[in-house]
């Protein structure tokens, strides 16, 4: 295996530039009977068109793509305490072992499978699956399979380079935290919503509904998994205390604020304010997946219709 520096450390470095899409209309204002605006504007992140550090001799890469600076330098006037990154490991190669200060880390595994190590706990993770890595806890990631590891890593609070401290020497001196189980979420044994007629929704990771190891204490979003079969839809609906972020996995998927309507395809996200009201629709012929986050964690009493 070869060992490079923590992935996230490039970005401090790294000049990276963002596109963006769909964010100039402002819809038909309204107020809900909560006092929150109804429809607005969503935010199209295009993760094709971001420029992405080279890894592992550029076989693998690193898109950081939704975090404050990305926020801030799009110009888009909301605020997140979140960080996602799309990182690609070539097989062979891997992580060295780090553990972030302060901040909790989930990673989604796309596709592909490899082994990660939490504190001396070996686990073996393939496509679909999610891990949770509480802060402070020494990691590593090696891609075990004879494709590409394709995951998003999500960090909370978001990702500073200062807060990432790499283990160099004998990790056989280190002092591991005692975990009586590793979080390892398959979602098709979670949680199961079926909001309207070919939609399916699972839950990855929400701490309202499953137990998270007690030492994970700033994953305050939640993560859900959800298929649209061809012209499956969810109506109009609000979120009033938090902000979404739909992620497509596969497929697209048509958005809908008011008068304003995005198509959103595999690669890209898009951001849905809180209060904003979305709708969403497949309009294609396949299957459209999705990786919702919810920030802070989706509950009943979050949305209103």
């Amino acid at each position: 295996m070869n060992s490079y520096p923590v992935i996230f450390a490039v970005v401090a470095v790294a000049c990276i530039s963002f596109a963006i899409a769909g964010c100039t209309g402002t819809g038909d204002s309204g107020m809900s009977e909560a006092g929150f605006v109804q429809n607005g504007t969503l935010y199209v992140i295009d993760q094709n068109d971001l420029e992405g550090i080279s890894l592992f001799g550029g076989e693998g890469s690193l898109v950081e793509f939704f975090s404050p600076a990305v926020l801030e330098k799009l110009n888009i006037p909301e605020e997140t305490d979140i960080s996602i990154g799309y990182v690609v490991i070539p097989p062979g190669n891997g992580l060295p072992p780090h553990y972030l200060l302060g901040s909790d880390e989930v990673d989604y595994i796309i596709s592909g499978e490899g082994v990660i190590t939490i504190d001396g706990q070996e686990h073996e993770l393939s496509s679909g699956q999610a891990v949770l890595t509480p802060a402070g806890s020494v990691q590593s990631f090696v891609n075990t399979g004879d494709n590409d590891l394709v995951y998003l890593t999500i960090v909370q609070p978001y990702y500073k380079y200062e807060n990432d401290v790499s283990i160099n020497g004998d990790t056989g001196n280190i002092s591991y935290k005692s975990h009586p189980e590793i979080f390892i979420s398959n979602p098709e044994e979670n949680e199961e919503w079926n909001p309207s007629e070919g939609v399916q929704i699972y839950a990855v990771v929400n701490r309202g509904i499953m137990t998270l190891p007690d030492d994970a204490v700033s994953t305050e979003y939640s993560i859900a998994y959800a298929e649209f079969s061809p012209g499956a839809s969810i109506p109009s609906e609000v979120i009033a205390e938090s902000d979404e972020l739909d992620y497509v996995l596969e497929g697209e998927i048509e958005v809908s604020s008011g008068d304003n309507t995005y198509t959103v395809k595999k690669g890209q996200a898009v951001l849905i304010p809180k209060g904003v009201s979305r709708e969403f629709r497949n309009n294609d012929d396949s299957k459209t997946v999705l990786l919702s986050f919810v920030n802070p964690y989706w509950r009943d009493e979050t949305g209103s219709s």
